[in-house]
């Protein structure tokens, strides 16, 4: 038992949930509501966990229930994550979302360029159009 609550949860479900199951819904606190902003909200949100990838951890997947059982929108919602994750190479993250952090980086990195670009050259270098402030 000692062993069960210093472990984490992806750990354990790593080693027992088979890839494209997933857990059942839960509450995702005992208290209604789990947070004070949350209000009349609070007892309705659910999570599980789910596993889109063999050699990726299970991953959490938090939502408010809002229609139907919580069983039956988890359902929903692992068969869309699960779909969207299945273009994946190995991994539990949509390609979408790949997609756009690589886009997100490489805007990133041709910021950091231009700016070292500016620093020796200076800000003549810029067209017009380029200018703005740094």
């Amino acid at each position: 038992r000692r062993f069960l609550l210093g472990s984490r949860d992806t750990a354990i479900l790593d080693a027992i949930l088979p890839k494209g199951w997933r857990t059942v819904a839960f509450p995702y606190a005992e208290e209604s509501p789990p947070r004070p902003d949350l209000k009349g909200w609070g007892g309705r949100v659910y999570a599980f966990y789910m596993r889109v990838s063999e050699f990726d951890y299970p991953f959490r997947v938090e939502f408010l229930s809002t229609a139907g059982s919580p069983e039956e929108e988890a359902d929903r919602i692992s068969s869309l994550v699960g779909f969207l994750s299945s273009f994946g190479l190995g991994t539990s993250i949509p390609p979408v979302l790949v997609e756009a952090d690589l886009r997100a980086r490489l805007r990133e990195e041709a910021d950091w360029i231009q700016d070292r670009i500016v620093d020796r050259l200076g800000l003549g270098f810029l067209t017009r159009r380029d200018r703005r402030p740094l």
